[in-house]
């Protein structure tokens, strides 16, 4: 089997998750992948060593919506470029642009194409969107992260059911880091709700009064001292992962608007063994339906007060693992492979 992996957006953010899907996908295929301006030459050894191949391209980044459409047209052209050159089976999308992508897609005559979908489906709320969206949402296979990101998909914007398929979000066990826990909770999501952030600082003295030490990120405040602190801005990997272990439990607060997508800061929580609190109900309902004791809901500031002070679940040892083994790399690989098959004996027959 013969798969090339592709990008039509190259976010920085999404590069790790990006790896690890890779990762699962040479373990039963030959693999080749397109590279941006070098965006993955940092693995070239990692690759080589795994026989994956580098297919680098360049193309010029541009600024504003229209822009980054234009960015993400020209990717799409350069990838039916090297689809021409090589019988691949299938092609893998790790990122789209929601409103254009339909344009590019005929290029890649009747070969299967698998888009990943990221904040996509939160976008369809927009009529513009949702009607670019209706062109081409039967013409390719999505790959979504959660089950009720499907829901969403079949039940309510109208994709067959045999064109949606479950990958669970690919993470990797870290265990056992020694580092002091400084904080009862942190939230280093870059997509925290800063209405709510702005809310604990006003409530700072609830905190000091039941001895509580929280550390929160936002995009527009900034705090660095007393019970709540704020951290602003971009944050280095290291930093990130350094102050993830420094927190006793995590807090993710979404805004309203973030329902239908990945939060990588909750996996990064479960994959530590570290209890989640979030503003999600879905998340919450279906994590804790699938692993207990491992995400609950908060929808206050009080409440995560509350939430804090209460005592662990001692049983939830076996939910966390139980996460960890059904997003490894390997349970991965086996849902991918099993997904491109799928689609390729139907299409074949």
């Amino acid at each position: 089997m013969k798969i090339l992996v592709a990008d039509f957006l190259f976010v920085d953010a999404h590069k790790d998750m990006n790896l690890n899907f890779i990762s699962a996908v040479s373990r039963f295929a030959e693999t080749d992948v397109l590279s941006l301006n070098g965006y993955y030459d940092n693995q070239r050894e990692a690759f080589y060593k795994n026989k994956v191949r580098l297919l680098d391209v360049n193309a010029e980044r541009k600024s504003g919506a229209l822009g980054a459409r234009s960015f993400s047209l020209e990717l799409m052209k350069k990838t039916a470029e090297a689809v021409q050159k090589k019988n691949y089976d299938a092609v893998l999308c790790l990122g789209f642009e929601t409103t254009l992508f339909g344009l590019g897609l005929s290029k890649f005559k009747g070969l299967p194409v698998f888009i990943f979908h990221h904040k996509n489906i939160d976008e369809l709320t927009s009529s513009t969107k949702r009607f670019a969206f209706g062109c081409y949402k039967n013409r390719v296979y999505h790959v979504v992260f959660e089950e009720f990101f499907r829901n969403r998909l079949v039940n309510e914007i109208g994709v067959r059911t045999e064109k949606v398929f479950v990958v669970p979000h690919p993470v990797k066990a870290i265990e056992g880091v020694p580092t002091e826990k400084r904080y009862d909770c942190v939230g280093l999501c870059n997509s925290n709700d800063e209405d709510f952030i702005k809310e604990a600082v006003n409530k700072e003295c609830d905190f000091r009064e039941y001895g509580l030490h929280i550390l929160l990120r936002s995009k527009v405040h900034e705090k660095k001292d007393g019970p709540v602190e704020v951290i602003r801005g971009f944050m280095e990997k290291e930093i990130y992962d350094e102050l993830m272990a420094a927190g006793k439990t995590v807090f993710v607060p979404l805004p309203e608007t973030y329902i239908y997508r990945l939060s990588g800061s909750i996996y990064d929580a479960l994959s530590r063994r570290k209890l989640v609190y979030t503003t999600s109900k879905y998340y919450a309902q279906e994590y804790e339906r699938r692993y207990p004791g491992t995400c609950k809901h908060v929808g206050s500031v009080d409440e995560l007060i509350e939430r804090l002070q209460e005592k662990r679940d001692s049983g939830a040892s076996a939910s966390f693992q139980q996460f960890i083994d059904g997003h490894s790399i390997e349970t991965v690989s086996n849902d991918i492979k099993q997904m491109v098959s799928t689609v390729l004996k139907e299409t074949n027959t």
